[in-house]
């Protein structure tokens, strides 16, 4: 093919898309975003293909380098993404998730694979303190996923135990957090107490999940020393994430105000305010 031809061509692409752009800027920086490195490099390659004095087999190894980089782009995105919105949640940046996670669920149609982000979506509602927010984001995720995958349907439990307990619905966040619907980590007492930072076998992020519900809804219940003994587990615990952290820090404040112990319950509120700055549990600086 002519190489002024393909000039030419690729000039009225661009030029269209610019247009385009100009009458719908936001959409076009979404699609551009998401898809200008791999149109560009299958542009790049089918001029280099058209352009290029090689035969069929010379081409064909060109679509194969194509495809390769593609799936290598491909695989750089879906990871950077995923470690991104690991990222914020792990500091709870409830704006950050949202966006993320949003652009994750624009972007999937099956429900079973969208689970994840809608429990991303409750992460943030969570992080703001938007308890109703919570349960309703919570409802809306497949139950199919959830009965496939024991991580997800652990955290979804909790989560929702949480915004139970703070809606003052204590009845209901008690019969959530049963055996049967946290996953394979049971709550009893004497195996929380074995999930401590000196033991060789430390709980894991994902099992403080549940610890950190039975603290709240112990808390709740009014067993002070119980939920006191259950909470240490996380706030000393350094698998726990940041948010998990600072909401266990925040119940021991509670439970140090109940027994009139000021000092301590100042010094836990600053280490909520260490791990969480922006969460609910932070008050802002003029509060």
């Amino acid at each position: 093919m002519n190489p002024k031809l393909v000039g030419l061509l690729v000039f009225v692409v661009v030029a269209a898309l610019v247009a385009v752009a100009r009458r719908h800027p936001d959409a076009a920086m979404a699609f551009a975003t998401r898809w200008a490195a791999p149109i560009i490099m299958t542009l790049a390659y089918v001029t280099l293909a058209i352009t290029s004095d090689v035969d069929n087999t010379g081409k064909a190894w060109m679509t194969m380098g194509l495809a390769f980089v593609l799936v290598v782009w491909w695989i750089v995105r879906l990871l950077t993404g995923r470690a991104a919105l690991a990222r914020a949640i792990g500091v709870g940046d409830a704006e950050r998730i949202l966006a993320l996670a949003s652009k994750e669920l624009a972007s999937r149609r099956n429900e079973v694979a969208r689970a994840p982000f809608r429990l991303a979506c409750a992460t943030a509602h969570d992080i703001r303190g938007e308890w109703r927010e919570v349960i309703a984001e919570l409802d809306r995720v497949d139950p199919g996923a959830l009965a496939a995958q024991a991580p997800l349907r652990q955290t979804a439990t909790t989560m929702r135990v949480g915004a139970l307990v703070e809606l003052g619905d204590l009845a209901a966040a008690r019969a959530a957090l049963g055996p049967s619907t946290i996953g394979s980590l049971p709550l009893s007492l004497s195996t929380i107490g074995s999930l401590s930072t000196k033991s060789s076998g430390m709980a894991s992020s994902d099992q403080l999940h549940g610890v950190l519900a039975e603290g709240r809804v112990l808390t709740a219940e009014g067993a002070h020393d119980q939920a006191e003994q259950v909470l240490v587990r996380v706030t000393d615990n350094i698998r726990a994430t940041p948010m998990q952290r600072a909401t266990a820090f925040h119940y021991r404040a509670q439970l140090a105000t109940t027994r009139g112990d000021a000092k301590a319950a100042a010094a836990y509120r600053a280490e909520v305010s260490r791990f969480a700055p922006t969460s609910w549990m932070t008050p802002p600086p003029h509060a």
